[in-house]
């Protein structure tokens, strides 16, 4: 019989307890969230509404990988996606979970997507915004600008192809 470390058993556990912890901790969350009227000015453009959630993108996938939310969405194309997600009620949370996961949000009234090179995010209320993941705290407003290939990335030369148009 193989004899596992303690510190990759602990490590195996806390792998298999994050998953459901963090979504118990969201739909706790949830619960007590009704979301924020935003003012979004993208490319020129003024967006106002109610969202749950906005999310700043420029990858293909979203929750862990278990949604697909920019389906075209380049890596070194110049351009991210703000996805603004209406409603007010726990309800709405997990509508569009369900609508994310399905891919049903690309045609859904309750999901906007904004293109965009350079936003700015504006609200009556103090907002939060999370930089993968981590935590930042904010005010009023947050502004996003797209530096065109000015993130340097080590990756090996066969995966290449993972910046490419996607097939289609």
């Amino acid at each position: 019989m193989r004899k596992l470390s303690t510190r990759s058993s602990r490590a195996r556990f806390f792998k298999h307890v994050s998953v459901p912890h963090y979504f118990v901790t969201t739909v706790w969350e949830a619960t007590f969230w009704h979301g924020l009227d935003l003012r979004v000015y993208a490319e020129g453009r003024l967006v106002e509404g109610h969202y749950l959630v906005a999310v700043a993108t420029n990858i293909r996938h979203y929750a862990g990988g278990m949604s697909v939310i920019s389906p075209n969405a380049l890596l070194d194309d110049g351009e991210m996606d703000l996805w603004l997600l209406s409603g007010a009620s726990l309800a709405d949370a997990f509508r569009h979970f369900f609508d994310l996961v399905a891919g049903r949000h690309l045609t859904s009234d309750e999901a906007r997507r904004i293109p965009f090179q350079n936003v700015v995010i504006e609200s009556d209320a103090n907002f939060s915004i999370r930089a993968d993941g981590d935590p930042i705290l904010g005010g009023h407003k947050a502004e996003i600008k797209v530096l065109h290939r000015a993130l340097k990335v080590l990756m090996p030369e066969n995966a290449l192809y993972l910046l490419k148009d996607p097939v289609k």
